[in-house]
């Protein structure tokens, strides 16, 4: 009895299984075209991206030196009076 129970389930697990191929198949050709598409339009990208880039580091540039000004503002008050030094 205990044989013919595990029996089933194996049956049922392997039967159940068999889908999964057709899913790997379509992931597959889902890659492929992902992949032509990415090469296609990999110039309009790459420009876009470097505009982009180009942009966020102007941003992250001038917080930069904003930040080192005010250190060294804070800094130089320091040096005149150590007393507000902070």
């Amino acid at each position: 009895m205990r044989i013919k129970f595990s029996a089933i389930i194996l049956f049922a697990i392997l039967i159940s299984s068999c889908g999964d191929y057709a899913a790997l198949e379509a992931i597959e050709v889902n890659k492929k075209t992902a992949d032509s598409l990415f090469r296609s339009h990999k110039d309009t990208l790459d420009k876009s991206f470097k505009t982009i880039c180009d942009s966020m580091y102007k941003i992250h540039y001038n917080q930069a030196i904003d930040s080192i000004k005010q250190l060294r503002i804070e800094g130089i008050k320091g040096l005149i009076d150590p007393a507000k030094e902070q």
